[in-house]
């Protein structure tokens, strides 16, 4: 199991221990109650299982028999929809969770990342700028790049570069990216130098991006998106070269 789904499960046992302490003392009577205390002991068992699916399937058991008291469940399944890649599902858990608790930042992490997934480039910008007005943490600003360029808004996505590189935690910070095996912290420098390789590429400046992709890999070697990303570029083009060698019939 990935680094990233052991995290996730972890958080979400968490959760469930939160929620069992916040019920003691209000628990559903009848037949409701036997079966949201097997739910919740299915949940417990599968979570120690280290059993994504099964926690999914008891969570939202729990969910729908206990919607008032299982707050920390819909936080749960919003971590867990993330970590199994079903990010639509992420986002509307995360949106459900946001309306008990709208100042929950793992939720609104999550509402933001479902939003640019889905297409609502706008929605999320609007959510990562409020929440680095709020916080003026540097990852705000990351997400606000990263929406940009996943809304093939360049430009945009350059300024905001320029609000990272001056940041003043910028030599300081690194931001949580998706690796071989989970996630990995990668410095912020480097995360800026990776993002402007990208644009060069895009804007058909392919040496320019590319040597600022092997300049990110010095600053951290194990930049796994970086050298993943920067290892097709360079085989594409050996395949293009080969192709140009080939005498023509």
């Amino acid at each position: 199991m990935n680094k990233i789904l052991c995290v996730l499960l972890l958080v979400a046992m968490a959760a469930c221990n939160n929620s069992n302490k916040n019920n003691e003392g209000g628990k559903s009577s009848g037949k409701d109650g036997d079966m949201l205390s097997f739910y919740k002991k299915l949940f417990a068992q599968a979570s120690r299982n280290e059993d994504p699916y099964t926690m999914l399937q008891s969570a939202n058991a729990i969910v729908v028999l206990d919607e008032a008291g299982s707050v920390n469940y819909l936080d749960s399944l919003a971590n867990l929809y993330t970590a199994l890649n079903m990010i639509p599902q992420a986002g509307k858990m995360a949106e459900k969770g946001l309306k008990k608790n709208p100042k929950n930042t793992n939720l609104l992490e999550i509402k933001i990342n479902a939003d640019a997934s889905t297409g609502n480039f706008d929605g999320a910008l609007t959510q990562a700028q409020k929440l680095y007005s709020e916080t003026n943490d540097i990852k705000y600003l990351y997400f606000q790049a990263q929406i940009n360029m996943q809304a093939q808004n360049m430009k945009a996505a350059g300024d905001v570069i320029n609000s990272l590189e001056a940041h003043p935690n910028f030599t300081k910070d690194s931001v949580k990216l998706q690796a071989q095996n989970g996630m990995q912290k990668v410095p912020i420098p480097a995360v800026t130098l990776y993002m402007r390789g990208i644009i060069d590429l895009q804007s058909r400046k392919g040496e320019e991006g590319v040597k600022k992709m092997q300049k990110a890999l010095e600053i951290f070697p194990a930049f796994y998106m970086c050298r993943r990303d920067l290892q097709q570029i360079m085989q594409r083009a050996q395949e293009q070269q080969q192709q140009q060698r080939q005498p023509q019939r």
